[in-house]
This record gives structure tokens, sequence and C-alpha cells, in this order.
């Protein structure tokens, strides 16, 4: 956590070094990085079970080759869960949906009323 008194500017420089060191340490390998201040840690332990259950639906689901951009933010229909999933380019859009609407059920069976927002994206050369 970051001191909720530190810049905007630092705080995303901050996050964009993260972002660099895990890019530059693994092939194929990105990360998003988002930053909260201190004291801002009521979200955290739903964030934490989203990330786990989105890991756990990435393994069930062989299309889909990674997730990123995870966010949960606070909304008047309870957490607001915001993610990307990667899925094999060669995969029909309508399979690619069908997909999307299990990870969001199984999401909502773990973590309980959530809205969620995410995209499908394919990944480069068909995965």
């Amino acid at each position: 956590m970051i001191p909720g008194e530190i810049e905007t500017a630092r705080s995303h420089e901050l996050a964009r070094l993260v972002e660099k060191a895990v890019s530059d340490s693994a092939d194929a390998a990105a990360a998003v990085v988002h930053v909260d201040p201190s004291g801002r840690s009521g979200l955290q332990p739903i964030h934490e079970t989203a990330e786990r259950t989105l890991r756990e639906i990435i393994r069930a689901y062989s299309e889909i080759k990674r997730f990123d951009g995870l966010r949960v933010s606070p909304s008047q229909e309870g957490p607001m869960i915001e993610f990307r999933i990667v899925v094999d380019g060669k995969l029909s859009l309508e399979h690619a949906h069908t997909i999307g609407d299990h990870v969001v059920r199984d999401l909502r069976k773990t973590v309980g009323d959530c809205k969620v927002d995410f995209r499908i994206e394919p990944g480069k050369n068909g995965g």
C-alpha cells in the first residue's frame, strides 16, 4: 500500500516501474498495477477472492490463456470487478462469449453479489 499523501504522478511512476520490472523479468508476462492508498483495504478480501477464483477458472478452461487488469472497486450494486481475459484467437466469437458467461457465473458463485465488467481479447498467433 502507498501512503495517501503521495502525489498521483509519483504513484503512477511507481506503478509503471513495477509493471516494467515484471515485463523485463519474464517473457510474455504482463502486469497491470493499480495503486491504492493505505487505509482503503475494505475491498482487499474481495480482490483476493476474485483473483484466486479467476486463476482457478483459467485452469478449468484451456481456451483461456490468461487474465489481467483485475480491479475491484465499490459500486451501488456491490463490488465492481473488472478484468480482461485473453483467449485462443482461433475460437469463434460465440464460443468465446459463452466462456465469458461461464467465467462470470463461476466468479459470482464464489464472490457473491457483484457487478462484473470484462473484456475478451484474442491472443496473438492464436494463443
